[in-house]
């Protein structure tokens, strides 16, 4: 899908990924999305338009701590909700050495969710101008359950 016609859209780069894994960052929300391609851009654009989140791109939002954001989207999924507002971080505190309990404001009432910091075989890139690969990393879900 051709998205240069579409005034609303700015074209930009390093907000994440690279040309093979493209990403999205809806403004004003600051919401971003992973694995945008030519193919569902549009569809994620229109999505987030109509004030929905689609939960299988959704990677977090700008101003939360990366634990934070990975609880966020680990909530989301559990209950469902893709509403984009209506959600606010209560509370964020390290439990242990890779693991981080948050607290979420959600529509649907308060939620804690435990995440683990993981390391990942394997080095990457974390921008084009670095000078040395670095560690994998990603964050998993311990539990999400009610406040």
């Amino acid at each position: 899908m051709d998205l240069g016609a579409d005034p609303a859209i700015w074209e930009t780069s390093h907000v994440g990924g690279h040309r093979f894994a493209g990403n999205l960052v809806a403004l004003p929300f600051g919401r971003y999305f992973g694995r945008v391609d030519r193919d569902n851009a549009g569809s994620v654009m229109a999505a987030v338009r109509d004030g929905v989140i689609p939960l299988a791109h959704f990677r977090g939002r700008s101003g939360w701590p990366q634990p934070a954001q990975a609880a966020e989207v680990f909530v989301r999924r559990a209950l469902g909700d893709d509403a984009i507002a209506g959600w606010r971080l209560v509370e964020l505190r390290r439990t242990g050495d890779a693991t981080w309990r948050s607290v979420l404001d959600t529509p649907g009432g308060a939620f804690v969710a435990t995440v683990a910091h993981a390391e990942l075989p394997g080095q990457t890139y974390e921008g084009c101008f670095k000078d040395a690969p670095v560690g994998r990393h990603e964050y998993r879900e311990v539990s999400v359950e009610p406040a």
